[in-house]
């Protein structure tokens, strides 16, 4: 199966863990195909999603809060906490 990346190398390239990978495939996010009761990704998509930045962004959790801040996403919950309302 040269076409196929296991969860183990799937996970490596796309710098997320196996768990995450479960989720991705899940949420149906990520394509897989069941073979002996293990999933195998083909590589070329693997390898396409690895460089595609928006989709890595959404597949990973924030590293930090700077990087909620860089993202938007904490402007909006202070905002909601201290009154203020978005215009």
């Amino acid at each position: 199966m040269e076409a196929y990346f296991d969860c183990r190398e799937t996970a490596s390239v796309l710098g997320i863990s196996r768990t995450a990978v479960t989720r991705l495939v899940h949420r149906g996010t990520l394509p897989c195909v069941w073979s002996a009761g293990r999933m195998l990704f083909r590589k070329e998509i693997v390898r396409r999603l690895a460089a595609d930045v928006a989709y890595l962004k959404r597949s990973r959790k924030p590293k930090s809060i700077s990087e909620l801040e860089q993202d938007g996403q904490i402007t909006l919950a202070a905002n909601l906490l201290s009154g203020v309302k978005e215009s």
